[in-house]
């Protein structure tokens, strides 16, 4: 699990040159905690968001981790039909304080963002529910 940190997926991207505008923390369920980036790509400025977790599989041998990656593209034709999740209210002013601050223009962009980042969350907790992540103690 120590490689997989060392080596995350924040420290690729800025070292390929990608600018990121946004992180969070998201609750997937079953113990498990994933990361979410909005980012760009420097040559196009294509935006993108990416949803990964550490997940914990046991073998012969111990516990071992391997990092789940998904990666969308955030086009403006995009759409979703997403479940309806479930968000405290600071954490939702935090998300939208951080659009806001990443500079997305519009509110059509915003929204649009919160619901490329809504869907990916609702299929990894659909991921995570389907096949329970190994004890790790």
């Amino acid at each position: 699990r120590a490689a997989l940190s060392a080596y995350g997926i924040e420290q690729c991207y800025t070292f390929h040159g990608h600018s990121i505008s946004g992180r969070q923390s998201v609750d997937l369920g079953n113990g498990l905690v994933g990361g979410m980036l909005t980012w760009a790509n420097g040559d196009d400025d294509t935006t993108w968001t990416t949803l990964y977790w550490h997940w914990p599989i046991k073998t012969a041998t111990g516990t071992q981790y391997e990092r789940v990656t998904l990666v969308m593209n955030d086009q403006s034709t995009n759409t979703f039909v997403s479940p309806e999740l479930s968000t405290d209210g600071a954490k939702q002013i935090q998300l939208d304080v951080n659009d806001v601050l990443r500079g997305s223009g519009t509110p059509e962009d915003r929204a649009r963002l919160v619901e490329t980042r809504k869907f990916m969350i609702g299929f990894a907790r659909e991921l995570v529910a389907q096949r329970a992540p190994a004890a790790t103690a």
